[in-house]
């Protein structure tokens, strides 16, 4: 008997839109952020340390930084620093995910990395998206 043509010809998977890097270290949030936006054809990798992204922003490429700004070892705010002194990274646009400190630190960000504050990945996929 002839193997169906859902079987032999298998549908491919969507392909993603974009890439985010989510930097986030609690757990929880890193995975509902990660969920949200894969449900909107976006590559989501989650990291939890800025020592890590960074070392995910030089090994890979994203389209998005989706960043805690409150991150044990290297701030969300010295990620940025280092981002902006890399010729490589310093266009990549920037969503911080923590709304009450992206008000503080807003007034010193420099205007080269672009930037946004929210916790709404809607917001994020918009971005993706275009």
């Amino acid at each position: 008997m002839p193997a169906s043509s859902s079987i032999t010809n298998p549908t491919p998977a969507p392909k993603s839109l974009a890439r985010v890097l989510v930097v986030e270290d609690h757990q929880d949030i890193g995975d509902l952020m990660r969920l949200a936006l894969s449900r909107s054809l976006i590559d989501a990798t989650l990291c939890r340390t800025g020592e890590e992204a960074m070392t995910l922003l030089t090994t890979e490429t994203y389209d998005l930084l989706l960043l805690d700004i409150e991150l044990p070892g290297i701030s969300g705010l010295e990620l940025c620093r280092l981002l902006k002194a890399d010729p490589q990274l310093q266009n990549l646009p920037v969503c911080s995910s923590a709304a009450r400190t992206a008000r503080r630190t807003s007034r010193r960000r420099s205007a080269s990395v672009p930037w946004s504050s929210s916790r709404s990945p809607s917001r994020c996929c918009a971005f993706c998206h275009g």
